[in-house]
């Protein structure tokens, strides 16, 4: 692999660990010195929704223009944005109003830097180590999601907000010092003549290399697995170990050493070929089912662990097949067109667990409804899959 490879990695890693420090501090600002706890959830969707309407606008540019000058831009774009709100708290002047701007600008942000990080990775590793790549890619990721709040929590309680703010600002800057170092030769398509055209394109690029049944278990994977994990995991924490933070937040970094315990695998040896998609998302909802009916920390730990060493599994699988099968010129396209997908589930998951909550139902009944949820659902699609060929073949 190049060592731009590396420097894009290294980029990513210090971008995550912004970006969850950036949540971390807008977390604490809502609740501390505003008082309002009540739109922390408000908040968080206001940085999420531009995630997930404007992710394939942001596969459009970035298969158009330079992909490094882009990488740039977004990343000067949240210096800045820092800036304003370093700006507005030391004068106090920081309110919900900003809160809302600086988060959905983040979000927007956000939409074109993944698609066109993830788009860098077919141009500066061969196909055959794109898997590895992957792996290498999610773990620096995850890493920094584990990061951020860590180093930015010790950093709040013993110095201040602003110290939290300034030190998320000195991060990004070694983000972009490391993209300056990566060299990208830009590739363009002189027959793209309009959005809507090219995403139409890259919907039939994925529908003629039959990626439909690798994403409809990656929203599957999505709409059942990210429910448990990011809205279940709170619940099942006070359930299980009683009231703490520090439960929640075990169990999210036990996760996240899955996640990386993965990229580490991959490097050391090659994967069995034929484990399938489907046997590593009916693997995953097992381990879900299992997860509901675990009650203690030697039980749960263990599963948390898997968790992130499988969905890593099927992320990084799902990511390789496009990025090797889909034309250098479209890449940005079709990845984003893949992250809209799983991203637009998640509205829909996290609404149906509020609504079964309200109705009465206990997280440990959530959990069980939806790894059953997940295997039905995998084998409907395979099902469908294997009929889909099988016409094919006709």
């Amino acid at each position: 692999m190049k060592k731009e490879f590396y420097f894009l990695s290294i980029a990513y890693l210090f971008s995550s660990t912004a970006l969850s420090s950036f949540l971390l501090i807008q977390q604490y600002i809502t609740l501390d010195k505003l008082g309002k706890p009540e739109l922390v959830g408000l908040l968080l969707a206001v940085n999420f929704l531009p995630k997930v309407f404007f992710v394939p606008i942001g596969g459009y540019i970035a298969d158009k223009y330079s992909k490094k000058r882009l990488l740039i831009l977004t990343t000067t774009f949240r210096i800045l944005l820092l800036f304003l709100t370093l700006y507005l708290s030391l004068n106090n002047n920081l309110f919900i109003i900003q809160l809302y701007f600086i988060s959905f600008s983040f979000g927007l942000l956000d939409a074109l830097f993944i698609p066109t990080a993830n788009a860098c990775l077919p141009y500066l590793v061969d196909k055959i180590a794109l898997h590895k790549a992957n792996s290498i890619f999610t773990a620096a990721n995850q890493l920094g999601v584990i990061l951020g709040p860590v180093l930015l929590s010790y950093i709040i309680d013993y110095m201040s907000i602003s110290s939290g703010l300034l030190s998320t600002t000195i991060i990004l800057f070694i983000c972009l010092i490391f993209i300056s170092l990566i060299t990208i030769k830009h590739v363009t398509r002189n027959n793209i003549n309009s959005k809507s055209n090219s995403l139409i394109s890259s919907i039939k690029v994925i529908k003629s290399l039959n990626f439909g049944y690798d994403l409809g278990l990656l929203a599957s994977t999505s709409f059942f697995f990210t429910g448990v994990l990011v809205v279940l995991t709170p619940l099942l924490a006070s359930d299980n170990f009683g009231d703490g933070a520090k439960y929640i937040g075990g169990l999210n970094a036990t996760f996240g050493i899955g996640v990386i315990a993965f990229s580490v695998i991959t490097q050391i040896v090659s994967l069995p070929q034929n484990i399938t998609l489907y046997s590593a998302t009916v693997s995953l909802s097992l381990l879900i089912v299992g997860l509901s009916q675990a009650r203690t920390g030697y039980s749960v730990t263990p599963i948390y662990f898997l968790l992130g060493v499988i969905i890593s599994w099927i992320n990084v699988t799902v990511m390789t097949n496009l990025q090797r099968n889909s034309p250098k010129e479209m890449i940005g396209k079709t990845i984003a067109v893949a992250v809209f997908i799983s991203q637009m589930c998640l509205p829909f998951s996290f609404g149906l667990i509020s609504l079964l909550t309200n109705c009465g139902f206990s997280s440990h009944e959530l959990t069980l409804l939806y790894g059953v949820g997940l295997m039905s659902c995998s084998t409907i699609i395979k099902f469908l899959g294997y009929s889909v060929k099988k016409q094919a073949f006709r």
